[in-house]
């Protein structure tokens, strides 16, 4: 079956002539889906957002619900394996999962979701075709198809400049391979450009490439929540937008006794409240300082981690010996949090 709920053969030309398709035959034909209303099965599709907006947790979210066939915000979900292409590394992925198991799998192992814990070029011939052998094996192995690939993110598994539509449209032309090798929906998670308000970054080749496109934006709401918008879901009404929050998870204790503790969704959306205005925070020069460096940091694109801002403000001549006490106060005025191991901007009006 192809995208449009029709037998591929009655899109292709049979015995040199097309075959035609009389009146409004095939109208009942329903869309497969992985979540129902939200993510279509076969498809390619945006989750974007500004850093530190929790699109990873999100789509995470959705990845895990889809591996344990589990209902997400009350839609139903078709159950399949998954790839998680975790292009930034790190242990924030595998932590996450592990939050998500708690909370939703009573702490067991999800055994159809699979990592890929660096990133791939989508740009390079050759890395794609070893990600294809390896799904052809793993498949042969599980004797089921890959339902999502989850590209994590965009930039870490781009290989050439986003604004050239020749780069972009060599990404998407690798992704729809990957999408009808394996009869799989392709999901890449993005960011946003400077202005938010236009969407994803770079060539507009993608957006106009997708089936389907999300939008992630942090709330300013004293606990961690995110918005889920979407602009665009081809063939489908376009769900409400609504606000899901994060919990904290404990994980495990490490050796020096400390416990360790990610955020894990919530995948029931509520209703998104009349925004309020954002209180501005004044900080202090050493409160600016770091401020500054977690900013700098992500505007970049690049790890907000506790020990990476404290370099980066030695190497400007910043006095570190009170490095600790300055985090502990950007966070207990609510304009930082630490989440794991980075320290991700939480007011955005501060001065």
């Amino acid at each position: 079956m192809n995208l449009m709920g029709l037998p591929n053969n009655q899109q292709l030309v049979s015995n040199n002539i097309y075959n035609l398709v009389s009146g409004f035959e095939g109208f009942d034909t329903e869309f497969s889906y992985l979540i129902k209303g939200y993510l279509p099965a076969q498809s390619l599709g945006v989750v974007f957002g500004p850093s530190g907006a929790f699109k990873s947790f999100h789509v995470l979210s959705w990845a895990c619900s889809i591996a344990k066939g589990q209902d997400w915000n009350n839609c139903l979900v078709g159950q399949s394996p998954v790839l998680y292409i975790a292009g930034e590394g790190g242990l924030g992925v595998p932590r996450r999962i592990k939050a998500w198991c708690n909370k939703y799998n009573n702490g067991q192992p999800l055994e159809n979701l699979y990592r890929i814990d660096h990133p791939i070029s989508f740009g390079e011939l050759d890395q794609i075709e070893q990600l294809i052998r390896t799904l052809r094996v793993k498949q042969g192995e599980l004797g089921v198809d890959f339902g999502l690939i989850v590209i994590d993110t965009l930039a870490r598994c781009f290989g050439g400049d986003e604004n050239r539509t020749e780069d972009m449209n060599r990404f998407v032309s690798a992704c729809d391979r990957i999408k009808v090798e394996f009869n799989a929906t392709v999901l890449v998670v993005h960011h946003s450009g400077k202005d938010v308000t236009k969407g994803a970054r770079g060539s507009g080749s993608l957006k106009a490439a997708c089936d389907f496109e999300y939008s992630v934006s942090r709330t300013n709401s004293e606990n961690p929540a995110f918005v889920l918008t979407c602009p665009k879901l081809k063939d489908g009404g376009e769900p409400k937008k609504q606000l899901y929050e994060l919990s904290e998870n404990y994980l495990f204790t490490d050796k020096d006794g400390d416990p360790v503790k990610s955020l894990v969704c919530s995948n029931i959306g509520i209703e998104v409240p009349d925004e309020e205005e954002s209180v501005d925070i004044k900080l202090g020069k050493n409160e600016q300082s770091v401020w500054q460096a977690i900013r700098s940091r992500m505007a970049s694109q690049e790890t907000t981690g506790y020990s990476v801002i404290k370099g980066d403000l030695k190497a400007q001549g910043f006095n570190v010996s009170n490095y600790s006490k300055v985090v502990e106060s950007l966070i207990k005025k609510g304009v930082v949090e630490k989440v794991d191991g980075d320290l991700i901007p939480v007011n955005q009006s501060a001065e």
